[in-house]
């Protein structure tokens, strides 16, 4: 059995993927990144994003390994408990 973190790395060709991707895919139903950047930072939604070049002004990411992370933690047929509880 492959894990998600595996099935990502196949699926994409980049360590990390931009949180514009991120919502697109995993969150259709949020109609901004301001607006989940915001539901992020308050904990309403637990996934981490950084901006890349270490500044305010980078272009936000999620690295694939925080994504699994979030996935397997909103993944009904998971029965084990989330290990990292920010992620």
């Amino acid at each position: 059995m492959t894990s998600t973190y595996q099935q990502l790395q196949r699926r994409y060709d980049r360590p990390c993927l931009p949180l514009d991707d991120v919502r697109r895919e995993y969150l259709p139903h949020i109609s901004s990144d301001e607006y989940l950047m915001e539901a992020i930072r308050t904990g309403t939604i637990r996934l981490r994003y950084v901006r890349l070049g270490g500044s305010r002004l980078g272009p936000p990411v999620v690295y694939l390994r925080d994504l699994a992370t979030w996935l397997d933690a909103h993944d009904p047929s998971n029965t084990k408990p989330a290990t990292d509880p920010v992620a």
